[in-house]
């Protein structure tokens, strides 16, 4: 696949989709398996926002329960407790920081 820019913008006539929803999509997937797969190596406070992202938040809405917002607002910036999307990728970003070398995202074929 070849690039070339118009405007200072990247155009790759080939790709099947959108760069941008390609990459939201494999972030998403990574998220998803991070979140799922590695809760052992969370706090606490994290575990319980992990678990509620996977199996109670629908991808769409902004607003966190009542009871999940007084587990965890003193362990995350007051701009993004709203904003569970924006939880998740903090959540994400800092168990891949704090692990590296204990998670993979590719899994394992047998």
């Amino acid at each position: 696949m070849h690039a070339y820019t118009q405007g200072g913008f990247a155009i790759m006539p080939h790709a099947t989709a959108p760069l941008s929803l390609m990459l939201c999509s494999s972030m998403k997937s990574h998220l998803l398996i991070i979140l799922t797969k590695y809760q052992n190596l969370m706090a606490p406070h994290e575990k319980i926002l992990a678990r509620w992202l996977t199996e109670e938040w629908d991808g769409e809405g902004t607003e966190l329960p009542s009871w999940l917002l007084n587990k965890i607002w003193n362990n995350y910036p007051s701009n993004c407790l709203n904003e569970p999307s924006a939880l998740a990728r903090k959540l994400f970003l800092k168990i891949m920081e704090n692990n590296r070398g204990e998670i993979s995202l590719r899994e394992k074929r047998t």
